[in-house]
């Protein structure tokens, strides 16, 4: 009982260790050039 208890301590200190460094979310809209087009992508 003791070995699963640390077990499940071990994992959520991992866990809250390892979720914020994350990578943040692209941006909302992503502009570029193709052949001389513009091309424009906007997420929702």
């Amino acid at each position: 009982m003791i070995k699963n208890l640390l077990t499940c301590a071990a994992v959520t200190v991992l866990a809250a260790a390892i979720l914020p460094a994350q990578q943040p979310s692209p941006p909302a809209e992503a502009s570029t050039s193709i052949g001389g087009k513009a091309v424009t992508i906007k997420y929702h």
